[in-house]
């Protein structure tokens, strides 16, 4: 360990809102009643307000999010972890051709 002091709350929320900009991958957690509670990796793009991730309906992850919209995001490294507690928007687009 290191005899670094903690970083104050300016510099934390500066380095938080770097990682959201620079980093892609992210873990998602979710639970509902068809899947259970489940963990998985998955990319994501944060537009400074939302974050958006695609999974299909039909995945463990679609599921549980249809059933219940509630979910946990973490992304870094367990020393300097970021987690995000939200709520899910389906959103689906559809283009003729």
């Amino acid at each position: 360990m290191t005899g670094a002091l903690p970083r104050g709350l300016e510099e934390r929320l500066r380095d938080t809102r770097a990682k959201l900009e620079s980093d892609v991958d992210l873990w998602v957690a979710t639970s509902g009643s068809p899947g259970g509670v489940h963990l998985i990796p998955l990319s994501y793009l944060w537009d400074g307000t939302a974050f958006l991730i695609s999974t299909p309906r039909a995945s463990v992850t679609g599921r549980n999010l249809l059933a219940d919209g509630r979910v946990r995001l973490s992304l870094g490294p367990t020393r300097d972890v970021v987690v995000v507690d939200g709520t899910s928007r389906s959103w689906r687009s559809s283009v003729a051709a």
